[in-house]
């Protein structure tokens, strides 16, 4: 493109900075955001939220929050990317206090931090304090007991949801698999198939599969297959690997 003479648009810019960031080329980035300076786009917030994105995958925190810091305008995205380092570098009290109260997404990048690192009360805390919520801080939560083995705590989180998505119905299926209770996975999953509304994916069936094999029912897996072929579901290696599991156990 600047062979010819063009000047790159702040899309190819944000674009090229978003493909650096995902193959780690530090050089490339480095490089676009010299050029973001040299054509004058450096105050775009679109342009500058790539790039602090870029730094923060990196690792490069001074950079990312010495351009963040420098932006006149902070979008979602730009305040998630240095929220989401803080907490996955576990500097949860510092996240805390970057934190703006504005989106969904910034409160639930904070509680996810606190369930990926054990701690669910503080995940608890923030869940509590908000005023809305939406389908990925319930689920959140869902996974964050399941994590801890806390099946009871999980499953009040489940029947409280206004709104029980597919994915809600997978988290909890596989707390209870996962937490050695194969009867309330399979009930529930039965639940689900009765509902008519809700249809199950891969994930769910990898946790039922899970589930029968802890109770030897193994003859299930014919059905499974079955279904798995009737609704075009895509088979991967979880689910390959827990029907092997579940036939190994009939064959025992």
């Amino acid at each position: 493109m600047q062979k010819l003479g063009l000047y790159p648009s702040t899309h190819a810019m944000s674009s090229a900075l978003r493909a650096c960031a995902r193959t780690k080329s530090k050089t490339g980035g480095i490089s676009i955001h010299a050029q973001a300076h040299k054509y004058g786009v450096c105050n775009c917030v679109f342009v500058q939220t790539t790039i602090v994105d870029f730094y923060t995958k990196l690792g490069d925190m001074d950079t990312a929050k010495r351009v963040f810091y420098e932006m006149h305008e902070k979008n979602v995205v730009s305040w998630n990317s240095i929220l989401s380092w803080y907490s996955k570098a576990g500097n949860l009290g510092e996240a805390r206090r970057q934190m703006p109260e504005k989106s969904f997404a910034s409160w639930n990048t904070l509680i996810s931090g606190y369930v990926e690192h054990g701690e669910i009360e503080s995940a608890w805390r923030f869940f509590d304090m908000m005023h809305q919520r939406n389908n990925i801080t319930w689920i959140t939560m869902i996974a964050g007991y399941t994590k801890c083995g806390d099946v009871k705590s999980a499953r009040e989180l489940f029947d409280k949801m206004p709104e029980k998505v597919h994915l809600a119905f997978n988290a909890i299926i596989s707390c209870y698999a996962q937490n050695s209770q194969p009867k309330e996975a399979l009930k529930l999953f039965d639940e689900m198939l009765k509902s008519g509304t809700i249809q199950p994916d891969g994930v769910t069936l990898a946790s039922v599969i899970s589930a029968c094999s802890q109770l030897g029912e193994s003859r299930f897996g014919s059905w499974i297959e079955s279904y798995i072929n009737k609704h075009g579901i895509q088979m991967d290696d979880h689910m390959v690997t827990a029907l092997i599991d579940l036939y190994s156990v009939w064959e025992c």
